[in-house]
């Protein structure tokens, strides 16, 4: 019988499934739960060696042995630290050592409870990972005990091979030996590659998936990667991309994936649109829907192709993580058989319907929603889009954007902080059109980056001053916050036209669609000497009820 302890049953579970059957058990009570579940599997070699400083050792000899990863586990406090030599002995001999630690709960660290102290990374730098297991029960609790098992059992021989802790906490009562089955965890596998060649595991898991999807987030501009996504569409894989992506073509294109999601009918299971095989590649993904649709699928597979060969596991259904080239890796994958197309033809289906239906919609208020869409049909081609964070990001995905447009975002921290002064920075080093699009809060909070701008000819700046950060009011249970005007949108009056003629920028006002018209072929006149702000003084989100809905419809 082994442990009732969730986090302790898919250690174990993990563990065994990575492969590692040597395991040396110290005595000790806080540990027990995790002796009594390794000793009751009948899958690993339990080895029981008294004394810590003896028992790491004696790992080490094991791993050295088998030329395969061993594990020790020990009690907490002090016991942790006789296992110091054998680890640091382990980091500088590379040696794959996992090392077990249980410990006391985190609230009675440093309260003069027995056999406590700060455990999680107690090895300092000789470990090549540590991590810290929680004890919480609920759903994400468990996928993050997941993920972290996954990641550092893989780290124990990626990039070269050492030592790695895992750090369990286990609260009283600690004796209960009623469970009857391991559990069934997921395994994330880790596959390394240099060549346009790939293993046979990543071609047969290709080839069985009916249903692909490739995710193609945040990406420099780039044909090859361009090209290669090319070839994926037309093998029939649904390419889901948002324009950070700078993903371009002129046939088959899903960029407005959000829409049809949100046009996905709740009440049936929706099974056709959910594919067997997701395979996430790029940078960030800025839609909240999207994660929610892959983080609630039934998906057989998720490969995630990243340069480094971390774990990122942003949909929670990651198995495989692919190291190498992401675009030398497309490519491979684009060169494997594809023949039917009926999953992406659903998904061009859906996006035909949603498409119609948003022509029906047309909206003549002055609103954020209208000011980018004209100024994006404005905007001269071979451009430079900067986006804002917040609200600009996502509303530009709605629209289409003009031909060979390279799209620029701070997605990596996903502040406001800088956007402006990235963009101005972009610009300096730039001979195209630099247009940078972004709301109030941002604008005001990065100003001060203008006095450095003066002598940028081609830096467009629209501006979407509605006077609060607009996104606030469009989040579900924000409007009864009493604190939302003042503190959390930080409703104000301020104007940008004294700072733009102080830093040298020529300015322009506008408070209406025929003010916007009639100004946007200036604002984009490329022969205009000097740098130009244009101040779109849009109206308060209190006045567009019809607005706000068909917004919150779209990407809330």
């Amino acid at each position: 019988m082994y442990s009732n302890k969730t986090n302790i049953l898919q250690l174990v579970s993990l563990v065994k499934e990575h492969g590692i059957k040597d395991v040396v058990l110290c005595p000790g009570s806080r540990n027990a739960p995790i002796t009594q579940t390794f000793s009751a599997c009948g899958y690993f070699e339990c080895h029981n060696v008294v004394d810590e400083r003896s028992a790491g050792f004696y790992a080490l000899g094991l791993a050295l042995a088998t030329q395969r990863p061993a594990a020790v586990c020990c009690t907490s406090g002090s016991a942790i630290l006789n296992l110091a030599p054998a680890v640091s002995e382990a980091f500088y001999q590379r040696i794959p050592l996992l090392v077990i630690t249980a410990d006391r709960p985190q609230q009675w660290i440093g309260q003069m409870d027995g056999q406590t102290l700060p455990q999680p990374g107690a090895y300092g730098s000789l470990t090549k990972k540590w991590v810290q297991l929680t004890e919480h029960e609920d759903e994400e609790s468990e996928w993050y005990n997941n993920r972290l098992i996954n990641e550092a059992l893989l780290a124990l021989t990626h990039h070269g091979q050492g030592p790695v802790q895992i750090n369990v906490p286990i609260s009283e009562p600690f004796f209960d030996f009623s469970t009857e089955t391991l559990r069934n965890e997921r395994v994330i596998c880790r596959t390394e590659t240099t060549t346009m060649t790939l293993p046979n595991e990543i071609e047969k898991g290709w080839i069985k998936a009916e249903k692909i999807m490739i995710v193609a987030g945040q990406h420099p501009k780039d044909k090859r990667w361009n090209d290669a996504l090319d070839l994926l569409a037309n093998q029939g894989c649904v390419i889901i991309h948002e324009h950070l992506s700078n993903y371009r073509t002129s046939g088959y294109s899903m960029s407005n994936f959000d829409e049809v999601l949100s046009a996905l009918n709740k009440k049936e299971n929706n099974a056709d649109m959910i594919p067997d095989l997701v395979v996430a590649c790029g940078g960030h993904i800025v839609s909240k829907r999207l994660k929610q649709f892959l983080r609630k699928a039934e998906v057989d597979a998720h490969w995630h192709i990243t340069p480094d060969g971390e774990v990122a596991d942003l949909f929670q259904r990651v198995t495989r993580i692919i190291e190498g080239n992401e675009t030398n890796i497309l490519h491979a994958l684009a060169q494997m058989p594809r023949h039917q197309k009926d999953f992406q033809n659903r998904w061009e289906c859906k996006s035909k319907e949603i498409d119609a239906r948003a022509k029906i919609y047309k909206t003549h208020l002055f609103c954020a929603l209208t000011v980018v869409k004209e100024s994006m049909k404005a905007l001269p081609t071979n451009s430079i889009l900067h986006i804002g964070n917040s609200n600009s990001v996502r509303i530009t995905q709605l629209f289409p954007l003009p031909e060979n447009t390279v799209v620029c975002c701070n997605r990596g921290m996903n502040g406001i902080e800088g956007s402006l002064s990235t963009a101005i920075g972009y610009a300096a080093a730039s001979s195209s059109m630099n247009l940078v699009i972004l709301g109030d809060l941002s604008f005001f909070y990065d100003m001060n980056v203008m006095r450095h701008a003066s002598q940028i000819n081609k830096l467009r700046i629209l501006l979407i001053n509605n006077g609060c950060g607009e996104i606030f009011h469009l989040l579900p249970g924000l409007k009864n916050a009493s604190a939302l005007d003042d503190f959390i949108s930080a409703r104000h009056d301020t104007c940008a036209e004294g700072w733009a003629n102080d830093t040298g920028f020529k300015y322009i006002s506008v408070s209406s669609m025929d003010m916007l018209h009639e100004a946007l072929p200036l604002f984009f006149d490329q022969k205009t000497e000097g740098p130009m702000l244009l101040e779109a003084k849009t109206n308060s989100v209190d006045d567009e009820t019809t607005y706000q809905d068909f917004f919150k419809t779209l990407i809330i």
